[in-house]
C-alpha cells in the first residue's frame, strides 16, 4: 500500500507573489505610462504656446487699451509693468493658462526670424522701425512674409542670454511633470511654427478733396 503525504501547505503564496508582480512590474509600469502620457501633454501645450507666439508675430501691432497702435517685438524687458506686446508674453501666457505655472521668464527661450525667400515671396527685409532696419522683429515684417516661431524649454543656459540659471533652480521634469520619480527624464521640449505676416499692404492716401 501506498502511503499519501499530507499535501504541503501554500497559504499566503499568492499573496506574496502578487505583490512582487505589483511592485516589481505593475506599479513601475504604471507611474512610467503616466509620467509619458504627461510628458505628451507637456510637447502639446508647448506647440499650442509656439502657435499662439506665432499668430502674435504675424499680426505685426496691435491696438492697446488707450487706443494707441503699438508695435509688437519678439520680448520685453521684466518687470513689464506697461504691458507691451510681444510674442514671448503670448507664450507665457499660453503656458500659464494650460497649467505650467511653475515656469520662470527664463526658462522659457523664444526665437523669431523671417524666413529666406522663395520665388514669388517678398523682399525680406522688412520696414524700418524704431530700431532701424532689423529683420528680427515682428513688427517690420510685411504682408506674407514667412516667419518661423522657435520655443525651447529647457534645463540648460537659455541660448545666447549668457545668464546661469537662477540657485536652487528645479530641473526641467519637477516643473513640468506631475511626478519626480524620474521614469521619464526630458532635459528639454521644443517646438516650431511656421507663420506668414498679416498686415495690410503698404498704401498711400490721397488727402486731396475733389473740386466738382
Amino acid at each position: 500500500m501506498l502511503r499519501r503525504r499530507p499535501p504541503t501547505r501554500r497559504r499566503g503564496t499568492a499573496t506574496v507573489e502578487l505583490a512582487l508582480v505589483m511592485t516589481a512590474v505593475v506599479v513601475p509600469l504604471t507611474l512610467g505610462l503616466w509620467e509619458m502620457g504627461r510628458f505628451v501633454q507637456v510637447q502639446q501645450i508647448v506647440a499650442n504656446s509656439a502657435r499662439e507666439g506665432g499668430r502674435m508675430a504675424g499680426q505685426a501691432v496691435t491696438i492697446s487699451s488707450n487706443g494707441a497702435i503699438t508695435q509688437i517685438t519678439t520680448t520685453t524687458p521684466m518687470p513689464n509693468p506697461a504691458r507691451l506686446p510681444s510674442v514671448k508674453g503670448a507664450v507665457m501666457q499660453c503656458l500659464a493658462g494650460q497649467g505650467l505655472t511653475n515656469l520662470r521668464y527664463d526658462d522659457v527661450n523664444v526665437d523669431f526670424e523671417f524666413l529666406p525667400q522663395q520665388p514669388g515671396d517678398p523682399p525680406l527685409v522688412g520696414t524700418p522701425g524704431p530700431l532701424g532696419l532689423n529683420v528680427g522683429q515682428p513688427f517690420q515684417g510685411i504682408q506674407n512674409q514667412r516667419l518661423r516661431v522657435t520655443v525651447t524649454i529647457t534645463d540648460e543656459t537659455s541660448p545666447g542670454s549668457g545668464v546661469l540659471k537662477p540657485a536652487g533652480s528645479r530641473p526641467l521634469r519637477e516643473r513640468v511633470l506631475w511626478t519626480t520619480l524620474g521614469f521619464v527624464r526630458p532635459n528639454t521640449v521644443q517646438y516650431q511654427v511656421e507663420w506668414v505676416m498679416l498686415v495690410d499692404r503698404p498704401f498711400t492716401l490721397n488727402a486731396t478733396v475733389p473740386t466738382w
